[in-house]
């Protein structure tokens, strides 16, 4: 069982083993699940790597040059991480409060911020086939 004092855990709960590899460290909920630490974990994780890795060298073998990549992952990760993010986790934190007008101008600019995305980033995919630096033109 597990104490109801967080004071009270310590290093002797079999939970808290220094062996990562101890088949009888028990998990938090009580399952005895070990996670990665079984066969089928460790097999699953070795594959998920592996497929990272090749997707990423898919794309870094299909796409033409870095100024693509960038380009792409501007126009999303930007509105993403400037205005997507903050409003959906401010209107989840206040989902229980009445509707004033903070909450509509972040629902207005959570479904403005997404449509700018979905616009930046299809305009950016067109752009693809576009040369970055065209030839014949030289900078100043």
């Amino acid at each position: 069982s597990l104490p109801t004092d967080p004071l009270l855990a310590g290093s002797d709960l079999p939970y808290f083993s220094d062996d990562p590899y101890d088949s009888d460290v028990d998990t938090l909920d009580g399952t005895g699940d070990q996670g990665w630490f079984t066969h089928q974990g460790c097999v699953r994780r070795v594959l998920e790597t592996f497929g990272l890795l090749l997707s990423a060298f898919a794309v870094a073998c299909l796409v033409p040059g870095v100024v693509a990549v960038w380009t792409i992952m501007g126009s999303t990760l930007a509105f993403l991480i400037s205005f997507i993010l903050p409003t959906s986790w401010y209107l989840r934190l206040r989902r229980h409060k009445a509707m004033n007008i903070r909450k509509v101008i972040s629902l207005f600019l959570l479904v403005f911020s997404t449509l700018c995305t979905v616009g930046c980033t299809y305009a950016a995919i067109l752009n693809l086939s576009n040369p970055s630096c065209p030839l014949g033109v030289r900078p100043c």
